[in-house]
């Protein structure tokens, strides 16, 4: 029906207090994302809310492609992923933290 659409499962935990396998599962999905970008493919990313785990995932796929920084690639999907009720994505600090640390290329 969709012959061009893949679908990737990358479940990881967005608690407070990231496993490191969590935070490696999020760097495989971004790779993942990168990839079909660079290839000019059209991505979702989706998690149960939107808000974390997905929000991470685009932020970590935007740094890889464009060589910004973590910070610029947060504060990006922050500013475009915002709900109904005034909520951004990426409130979870750890995830923050670490976009913050990751330098431009």
């Amino acid at each position: 029906m969709f012959p061009d659409v893949r679908l990737r499962h990358h479940p990881f935990d967005d608690s407070p207090d990231p496993q490191p396998r969590d935070l490696m599962t999020a760097w495989t999905a971004a790779e993942a994302v990168a990839r079909d970008m660079r290839r000019g493919r059209r991505v979702l990313v989706s998690c149960r809310l939107g808000r974390n785990r997905s929000g991470l995932v685009a932020a970590l796929a935007l740094h890889l492609v464009t060589g910004e920084s973590g910070a610029a690639a947060l504060a990006l999907v922050r500013e475009r992923r915002i709900d109904d009720v005034g909520v951004h994505a990426l409130s979870n600090r750890a995830f923050q933290r670490l976009l913050r640390s990751l330098p431009a290329a």
